[in-house]
């Protein structure tokens, strides 16, 4: 009887870690060190944006002191031939309390906006082989909600490590900003991409 016991308890605990391994913040540190582009498949919060086909990339090297340079893209609307918008951030490391582990944050003004709008990023899961994320973000103009985000090379074959925690933790409706027109090549100021208009916060 008591060895019956401590086996339930055991496995009880055991349950209880694994949950709490499942749900404790990531070190977005593994995200940032991506060098491929990142696209932005779907999120549940700024639902109303126009701007499709949003993707990252880091350009340059940096350090976690110094932080990270971001170019952003995104198209306006859903015609294939629309010129690409992009835009340049700064993106800092804050340490993860308690933890050494990191979250990211950073500033960028939506087109017509006189005011920056900060960006908090915290990485709630992700592929072991760096395949995908899911983030958590809180904005200062108070909307929040996730991001599911893969590397280029993964957008038509998302892990379900991520497409599951997406679909069970981040509820409500949510915006699929990937379609299957979108470009993700690496254009510059004379093609096919505009340098003079910001695109994310959008």
């Amino acid at each position: 009887m008591i060895f019956t016991l401590a086996l339930c308890l055991g496995v009880i605990a055991a349950s209880a870690a694994g949950q709490h391994a499942e749900f404790r913040d990531l070190n977005i540190l593994s995200m940032v060190n991506v060098t491929e582009r990142l696209v932005v498949v779907k999120r549940n919060h700024t639902t109303n944006t126009t701007f499709r086909c949003q993707s990252l990339l880091r350009v340059g090297t940096g350090n976690i002191s110094s932080g990270y340079t971001y170019l952003l893209k995104a198209r306006n609307g859903s015609d294939p031939d629309v010129i690409y918008n992009h835009s340049i951030v700064e993106v800092k490391l804050l340490q993860l309390p308690g933890s050494t582990g990191y979250t990211a944050t950073y500033l960028d003004r939506a087109p017509g906006e006189k005011n920056s709008t900060r960006y908090n990023l915290t990485l709630k899961q992700e592929d072991p082989s760096g395949g995908c994320f899911v983030i958590f973000v809180q904005k200062s103009d108070g909307q929040e909600g996730c991001e599911l985000i893969v590397p280029a090379s993964k957008r038509n074959n998302i892990p379900a490590t991520c497409e599951s925690y997406y679909q069970n933790n981040c509820t409500g409706y949510s915006v699929q900003l990937y379609e299957n027109n979108c470009r993700y090549d690496n254009v510059d100021r004379d093609h096919n991409s505009h340098a003079d208009l910001p695109t994310i916060g959008c």
